[in-house]
Order: C-alpha cells, then sequence, then structure tokens
C-alpha cells in the first residue's frame, strides 16, 4: 500500500477494516450472491469470474470461506 501512494492512516484504515472482516460484516445480511477471487497474481482469475457467471451466479462463500487477507500483509509493504 506503501507503493501505491497510500497515506499511514490510510494504510491503518485499511488493515482495521480487513483485521475486523469489515467486508464480510458489510455483507452478512445481503442475499446476493458472492463470491471471492485472489487476484494478488496475475493468473486467469477472470475465467473463473467467466465460469461463475455462466453458472448463474451460484453463492459460492460463506463468511467462513473468507480468504485471510492479513496473511497476505507482508506483500503489502
Amino acid at each position: 500500500l506503501t507503493k501505491r501512494g497510500y497515506s499511514q492512516d490510510k494504510i491503518r484504515e485499511n488493515v482495521d477494516y480487513e483485521i475486523l472482516g469489515g467486508v464480510w460484516q458489510d455483507l452478512h445480511d445481503d442475499k446476493r450472491p458472492k463470491i471471492e477471487f485472489d487476484t494478488t497474481e496475475l493468473n486467469d482469475f477472470w475465467l473463473e469470474i467467466s465460469s461463475w457467471l455462466q453458472q448463474g451466479c451460484p453463492h459460492m462463500v460463506e463468511i467462513t470461506d473468507a480468504k485471510d487477507w492479513m496473511s497476505c500483509a507482508d506483500l503489502w509493504n
């Protein structure tokens, strides 16, 4: 995040949000289909997105399936 020019306050805010599972908490009661893609590395994740769309966007993740993005924190600096 530092390399992207984020301020220390913004980095701290993002880390806090991730630690608290902010996205998942925001979506907890939302009934729309959800899926999570790891795009930290360049790959063909767009093929996964296309496949998901072709399947009718089934609900594929629950809060227990959430990726632990904090385990990738060393990649952010």
